[in-house]
């Protein structure tokens, strides 16, 4: 697993894929500050853990055991909560004055 210092909670019984999904999700959104590693232990529980290792990975004590894996996440890639402006934004390409057009109207009126 991980030492206990660098352990940050179990999500739970997974398969591999969720596994890697769920701490992915998590992470991006914000959810489990500082992890950059979910172990897959398919070995034996088929539970998911969370860690935060530190220093060069080439140094973590790392032993290779049939059915478990460990994913390494991206530290630092936490998503930034959307912006007024991209929460307004409904994708109808105009500047955004609204579901309808918000602006000028197709015949040069404005909306009323």
């Amino acid at each position: 697993l991980c030492p206990a210092e660098a352990y940050r909670g179990n999500l739970g019984h997974h398969s591999s894929y969720s596994c890697l999904s769920h701490a992915e999700i998590g992470t991006q959104s914000g959810w489990f500050p500082g992890v950059n590693i979910a172990v897959y232990r398919g070995d034996t529980t088929g539970d998911c853990y969370l860690c935060q290792l530190t220093g060069n990975s080439s140094l973590w004590n790392m032993r290779d055991v049939k059915g478990a894996m460990v994913f390494v996440l991206r530290e630092g890639q936490n998503h930034k909560p959307a912006t007024a402006k991209m929460q307004n934004d409904d994708d109808d390409d105009d500047a955004d004055g609204g579901a309808d057009g918000g602006g000028e109207a197709e015949d040069g009126e404005e909306d009323g």
